[in-house]
């Protein structure tokens, strides 16, 4: 089963509570609503370095700087595969996410596009999680 990954700070969640393996990250789809200068510098993103730092809390509530910084690595160490093998698009910081580059984005790995689609080209998760199910092929959508 493929991945499709549509949120940097859902994808920080599941790596630390361990639901997305690292065979999913390998092969994933990235396309996140933030910017790629976010992804690989969050520390000048105060919202995404927030959700990093949320993430990786002790139970005492500390931060564990040696959890964020593994999470991250891999997070970057995927994205550059991804990159090199067409896996990976980012939007600008002026625009919004298309429907229409995630659909590029899943015609190079020869995965059905989403053919039904909102009036709006504004891509919205969740309607992106409902479509590729009723496709009913081996794609996984991690939006949150």
């Amino acid at each position: 089963m493929r991945t499709v990954f549509l949120s940097f700070s859902g994808l920080i969640r599941r790596l630390v509570d361990g639901t997305v393996r690292q065979d999913q990250l390998d092969a994933g789809i990235f396309y996140f609503g933030c910017v790629r200068e976010y992804v690989f510098d969050p520390s000048g993103h105060p919202e995404e370095y927030d959700d990093l730092k949320a993430a990786c809390r002790r139970e005492d509530g500390t931060l564990d700087g040696d959890l964020a910084a593994s999470v991250h690595a891999r997070i970057v160490a995927a994205l550059r595969s991804a990159e090199t093998d067409g896996r990976a698009a980012y939007r600008l910081v002026d625009e919004e996410r298309t429907y229409a580059v995630l659909n590029a984005l899943l015609a190079k790995q020869d995965l059905p596009q989403l053919t039904e689609m909102p009036p709006t080209d504004r891509l919205q998760n969740l309607e992106v999680r409902r479509v590729l199910s009723s496709l009913r092929v081996p794609i996984d959508v991690i939006c949150w």
